[in-house]
């Protein structure tokens, strides 16, 4: 006894993982704002190297419970490079910053519950390894 029910085992008997439940205005309405501009530029530098430098401005303009970040600039770096002036290889790597935006239902919670705190509960059916009932 005490033993819990792994995810891959739930999922091999057909049973939830865990249990959540929806609360609210089911005909509520949301607006994402998003903006985005991009700007980029390559640059041969010597004959077998190329760099490819841009920036990215991301604005997600959120609602009068969550506040608007503007400081979302996203650099985006690239170089192509083939050693010794070989035809058939080429070596290429990147880096970039990538901003993920905010879930739509953050924004029907505020909206719902406006300046209250937000308690997030999540209730796994098979129970929490490591901990015996």
């Amino acid at each position: 006894m005490g033993d819990t029910v792994t995810a891959l085992q739930s999922y091999n008997l057909g049973i939830p993982t865990f249990y959540q439940q929806g609360f609210g205005d089911p005909d509520w309405t949301g607006w994402a704002k998003r903006f985005y501009a991009f700007a980029q530029d390559s640059y041969k530098l010597l004959p077998n190297l190329k760099l490819d430098i841009g920036l990215r401005y991301e604005l997600e303009v959120r609602n009068k419970y969550i506040d608007t970040n503007k400081k979302d600039f996203a650099p985006r770096f690239g170089f192509a490079w083939s050693p010794g002036g070989a035809q058939n290889t080429v070596v290429r790597g990147g880096f970039g910053m990538y901003y993920g935006t905010t879930p739509a239902f953050l924004y029907y919670i505020a909206d719902q519950l406006g300046q209250q705190k937000i308690s997030t509960v999540l209730v796994p059916i098979g129970g929490f390894p490591g901990i015996n009932r």
